[in-house]
C-alpha cells in the first residue's frame, strides 16, 4: 500500500479532493508542513510526481515490507524532530534476515516487483532489496488516454554488525518517472522526475545510552514543459534540488527511566532551476510553479503575487545552509511523565533563527487510562519562497511559525481494544495575506515581509481500534475541526480545506484462516467553495467568482466513499500465494475537484466546466512468497 494513503485513515489527517493524488493535510496545515523520517533520514516527499517541498504525489516509491514501525506525530513532537509546522512521519525499517533467504514477487495495479532479503555474512550482516516497474506502458495502445505514466522505483537496506556494540546501516531509495500527453498534432505536455535518497548511519551503544551519527543526501530532479506548434515553448520548467546532511544524536539514560537527548545537524541545500515561459500564452497560478495557457480558461479562485522577476527566462542557482541543535529531557516520577526540550535552527538564506520550545506532560490514571497535555512553538522555512530567486532581499522575510497546544486522553479497554480523544489548537501568524481584489473578482494572495496574514485551526478528534488478533477487527475515527483565515479586511473566512466533519470506519473479518474481507467508509462534509458568476464570466470571457458574500461560503455535497476488499492466502510447502481484489468508491460518487468558466465556440455555448474525482475503481494484485 501507499504510506500516504494509510495516513489518510488517521483522525488527524485528511486527503485532498482528488483521489488520484495521495496528499494528506494534518490539522489544518498545508501539504508542505509534513516531513518523513526513514531510519532518521529526513525526506520531504516519498512520491512519484511530487515536488521537493511538498509531501504528496501520485504513488509512493516506498515498499511497506521494509517498515517495522510507523509513528505519526500530529503536534507537540519532541525536540529531536526537524522543524515542521504540522506533522512528523517516523518510519523505522526492520533488518533483513541474517539466517534465511526469502523471496517475494508481486503483481498489482501499481506494477510488478520483486523483494529479497537474507544474510550477507550469516548472523553478522543482512540485506533487503526491492525493485518495481509499472507496466501501464504496455497497455497504452489500448487505453486511448493520450498518455500514460511510466515509473520505476527501488530500495535497499544493508546492516552490518561491526561489534557487539557497533552497527553500520546503509539505506538507498530511488524513483524515476515520466509521462507525456498529446492533444492534437500541435500540442504536447510532458513531465518527468528522478529521486534518489541515501544515508549511512553508525549506531554505537555506550554505557548508559546510544549515539547515532548519520550522513545522508537527497537528489531530486523535476522537469515539465508544454509545447505548441512543434518547438514553441509555452513553458519549460526544470528544477534540481540536492541536499547533504550530517546529524549526530546522543541519548543517555538516567535513573532507569529518565532520558537526556542532545543532538546537532548541519545541512547544505543546493537549488538549481531554470524557468522559461512565453508571456503571450501563459499566466501564473497560485498553487503551482507551472504556467497555464491563456487560451484555456483560468481554473484558480485566487491569483498570487510573489517576489519573483517576470522575465522570459528566470534562472536560479542557490546554496543555503541549516545549522541546528537541540536538547531534551524526559522525566519520570511514578505515574507522571514530563518531556521538555528546546530546538534552534539557523537558516543562512534568511539569516534567521527558529527557537522552538516544546513540552509535554502525561499522567497515568491506572486502569482509567492516560491523560496528556503538550504545547510548542514551531518554525519552518517558508516553502513559498521556492518560487523565486534567492537574493539578499530575502533576509527581510521571516520563518513560518505557529503556536500549538494539544490535550488528550487515551484508554486501553482490553488487550486488543484501545480508544482516545484529543483536542488541538494551532495559530499561524506568518502566513501570506489574503485580500479581495474587486477588479479581478478574485482573492489576491500577497507574500510580503511587512504584511503577514494569520490562520487558525482547532478541533477535536476521536478514535477507537480493535487489533487484528482474532476473526473480527475494526477502526473508527472521527474529527470535527475548523480552519479559518483572516483577510486584510479583518474578517475571518473558511480555508478551502475546511471540511469540518470527517469520519473513517473500517470493519473486517478473517472468517477463515485463508480468507478475509473488510469494508471501509470515508465520510466528510462537502468542501467549501466560491461559486462562479456565470453572467459576469460571459461578459468578460474569463472565470469570474461571486465574492459578494465572501470566499468559500458555500459547500459541495457531502462525500461518501465506500470500498470493499477481499483477500485470500494459499499455503504450500514451498511458500504461499496471497491475492486480493478491492472495489473502491462502490457508490460511484464523483466529487467536483475544480471548475472554471468556458466560453466554448460562442456565447450560446457558455458553461461551467467541472473536473470530477474518480468514480468506481477496481484494483487487485497477487503476491508470491518463497
Amino acid at each position: 500500500q501507499d504510506v500516504n494513503r494509510v495516513l489518510q485513515s488517521l483522525p488527524s489527517a485528511v486527503g485532498g479532493a482528488d483521489d488520484s493524488w495521495n496528499s494528506f493535510l494534518v490539522r489544518g496545515g498545508a501539504d508542505d508542513e509534513n516531513v518523513f523520517l526513514i531510519d532518521d533520514i529526513e525526506i520531504n516527499n516519498l512520491s512519484h510526481w511530487g515536488t521537493e517541498s511538498g509531501s504528496s504525489g501520485t504513488v509512493s516509491v516506498l515498499h511497506l515490507d521494509f517498515v517495522r514501525d510507523l509513528d505519526f506525530y500530529a503536534g507537540g513532537f519532541p525536540c529531536r524532530f526537524p522543524p515542521r509546522l504540522s506533522s512528523i512521519v517516523d518510519l523505522k525499517f526492520r533488518e533483513g534476515s541474517k539466517i534465511d533467504r526469502k523471496w517475494q514477487f508481486d503483481l498489482n495495479m501499481a506494477g510488478t516487483g520483486i523483494f529479497m532479503e537474507g544474510p550477507i555474512v550469516r548472523e553478522k550482516s543482512s540485506y533487503m532489496l526491492n525493485a518495481r516497474v509499472s507496466y501501464l506502458g504496455l497497455l497504452e495502445p489500448l487505453l486511448d488516454l493520450g498518455g500514460v505514466p511510466h515509473y520505476q522505483n527501488g530500495q535497499i537496506k544493508l546492516v552490518f554488525d561491526l561489534t557487539s556494540k557497533d552497527k553500520l546501516i546503509c539505506n538507498i531509495l530511488a524513483g524515476n518517472e515520466t509521462v507525456t500527453f498529446e492533444s492534437g498534432e500541435k500540442r504536447e505536455l510532458a513531465s518527468s522526475g528522478r529521486l534518489v535518497i541515501g544515508g549511512v548511519q553508525w549506531r554505537k551503544h555506550i554505557t548508559g545510552g546510544m549515539n547515532k551519527l548519520l550522513l545522508s543526501g537527497i537528489y531530486h530532479k523535476t522537469k515539465a514543459f508544454e509545447c505548441l506548434v512543434d518547438t514553441l515553448h509555452i513553458f519549460d520548467y526544470r528544477s534540481l534540488h540536492r541536499r547533504l546532511q550530517l546529524k549526530d544524536d546522543l541519548t543517555l539514560f538516567f535513573r532507569d527511566n529518565d532520558l537526556l537527548t542532545v543532538g546537532a545537524v548541519v545541512e547544505r541545500t543546493h537549488r538549481d532551476s531554470r524557468y522559461v515561459r512565453n508571456a503571450i500564452y501563459t499566466w501564473a497560478r497560485s498553487d503551482s510553479l507551472y504556467e497555464y495557457t491563456a487560451h484555456a480558461p483560468e481554473s484558480s479562485e485566487a491569483i498570487v503575487v510573489l517576489p519573483i522577476p517576470h522575465d522570459t527566462i528566470t534562472p536560479d542557482n542557490t546554496v543555503g545552509y541549516r545549522l541546528g541543535g537541540y536538547v531534551g529531557y524526559t522525566f519520570h516520577q511514578g505515574r507522571l511523565k514530563v518531556n521538555v526540550g528546546l530546538r534552534d535552527d539557523y537558516f543562512t538564506l534568511l539569516k534567521k533563527h527558529g527557537p522552538s520550545p516544546r513540552t509535554g506532560i502525561s499522567y497515568e490514571l491506572g486502569t482509567q487510562g492516560t491523560g496528556s497535555l503538550s504545547g510548542a512553538l514551531m518554525y519552518q522555512f517558508p516553502t513559498y519562497l521556492d518560487a523565486g530567486d534567492f537574493s539578499d532581499k530575502h533576509a527581510d522575510y521571516e520563518l513560518q511559525r505557529n503556536y500549538q497546544a494539544v490535550i488528550g486522553y487515551e484508554r486501553q479497554f482490553s488487550d486488543v481494544v484501545i480508544g482516545g480523544i484529543e483536542s488541538f489548537y494551532k495559530y499561524y501568524d506568518r502566513e501570506p495575506s489574503y485580500t479581495f481584489d474587486t477588479d479581478s473578482a478574485r482573492v489576491l494572495i500577497e507574500v510580503m515581509p511587512d504584511n503577514y496574514g494569520t490562520k487558525k485551526a482547532y478541533g477535536i478528534e476521536f478514535h477507537l481500534r480493535k487489533k487484528r488478533r482474532d476473526h473480527f477487527f475494526y477502526e473508527l475515527a472521527y474529527t470535527f475541526y475548523s480552519v479559518r483565515r483572516q483577510y486584510t479586511n479583518g474578517a475571518w473566512y473558511n480555508d478551502h480545506n475546511n471540511l469540518r466533519n470527517t469520519a473513517t470506519m473500517i470493519v473486517g473479518s478473517n472468517f477463515h484462516k485463508n480468507h478475509g474481507v473488510s469494508v471501509r467508509c470515508d465520510l466528510s462534509e462537502g468542501r467549501p467553495y466560491t461559486p462562479i458568476d456565470e453572467e459576469a464570466s460571459a461578459d468578460s470571457f474569463r472565470t469570474v467568482y461571486d465574492l459578494s458574500v465572501g470566499p468559500y461560503k458555500q459547500r459541495r455535497d457531502p462525500r461518501i466513499k465506500l470500498s470493499l476488499r477481499y483477500n485470500s492466502t494459499g499455503y504450500y510447502r514451498w511458500g504461499n500465494i496471497t491475492g486480493y481484489v478491492e472495489i473502491q468508491n462502490l457508490l460511484n460518487q464523483k466529487d467536483v475537484v475544480n471548475e472554471y468558466f468556458s466560453a466554448g465556440d460562442g456565447l450560446s455555448e457558455t458553461n461551467v466546466v467541472r473536473y470530477l474525482s474518480r468514480g468506481i475503481f477496481i484494483v487487485g494484485g497477487v503476491t508470491v512468497d518463497l
